[in-house]
């Protein structure tokens, strides 16, 4: 049940988040606004610098090796393969998608040898065959790229020299939908119209699901308890 607050009295809460939860800040701001006498101030904190001890409340997206904190799951999210629009692959499966990751291909149309079901029939060899597969990462502690590694890569990092440095889930996103040869991943909530998922032919949509947590150093309460049951 919600906590009951003083009235009048100012809370302030301090907040940090993964770059993976981007697509939450609408939400993080509307419940904060629903709330009287609450001051919110949030921090984008890369993965491997939460500071749980500072702050009122930290949110990321899958557990931490080691969690010996209080923690309460806001709900879940899967881990989505996403490309333009516009460009004709489909699906995958899970070898294919290793060597990708791995750049065991040259090409989109290296690619498209190995793994023709993979593609509508709107592939174009002309368009496509020569042009470089453009592939986002992470900074390697991301917890979105441990997702990865553990989801997919079955605990073996992925290791591509050429792949791009991507901040967060949102320049991921804006990354992937202005290039028709980039494929990224992002959390499936983040995912609009500018974007289109490639399924995971052979993977369990489980073991690529995995939860919101928020946690802190205890069992948070007055506005800050209010502001999670929104949350």
């Amino acid at each position: 049940q919600p906590a009951a607050t003083s009235a009048g009295v100012l809370q302030t809460i301090n907040v940090e988040y993964t770059p993976s939860l981007t697509w939450l800040e609408p939400a993080i701001s509307t419940c904060a606004d629903a709330l009287e006498d609450v001051h919110l101030i949030t921090h984008l904190v890369p993965t491997d610098q939460l500071d749980t001890a500072n702050s009122d409340v930290v949110l990321r997206w899958g557990a931490p090796t080691q969690l010996d904190l209080y923690s309460a799951q806001l709900g879940s999210d899967r881990l989505a393969f996403v490309v333009s629009p516009k460009n004709p692959l489909k699906s995958l499966d899970l070898a294919t998608t290793k060597k990708m990751l791995n750049g065991g291909f040259d090409n989109w149309g290296s690619l498209y040898k190995a793994c023709p079901d993979c593609f509508t029939k709107a592939y174009d060899e002309t368009a496509y065959g020569e042009k470089p597969i453009s592939l986002g990462f992470y900074s390697p502690n991301e917890d979105i790229q441990v997702m990865l590694d553990l989801a997919v890569m079955t605990g073996q990092p992925a290791e591509n020299s050429n792949a791009t440095l991507i901040p967060d889930a949102a320049a991921m996103l804006e990354t992937v939908a202005e290039s028709d040869t980039s494929i990224g991943f992002i959390p499936a909530r983040a995912m609009n119209e500018t974007v289109k998922e490639v399924s995971l032919t052979d993977v369990d949509p489980l073991k690529l699901t995995q939860p919101i947590l928020a946690i802190a150093k205890t069992e948070p309460s007055g506005a800050a308890r209010n502001w999670l049951i929104c949350l």
